[in-house]
């Protein structure tokens, strides 16, 4: 975040964005479930109306 790499984030496959859901759709996509199925993932979300970001 503003050119500060923080490698506590590296391993995280999502970015989930506060104000928009069309990065929720991108981590769904991905995981190719069938009807039924469910999985947990881990998502870095980033809220731009605030300052910062944290692991979910």
């Amino acid at each position: 975040m503003n050119r500060n790499i923080k490698p506590e984030f590296n391993e995280f496959l999502f970015i989930d964005i506060c104000v928009t859901p069309f990065t929720n759709t991108l981590p769904i996509n991905n995981l190719l479930l069938d009807i039924g199925q469910s999985a947990s993932i881990d998502v870095l979300y980033i809220n731009i109306l605030e300052t910062g970001q944290s692991a979910l």
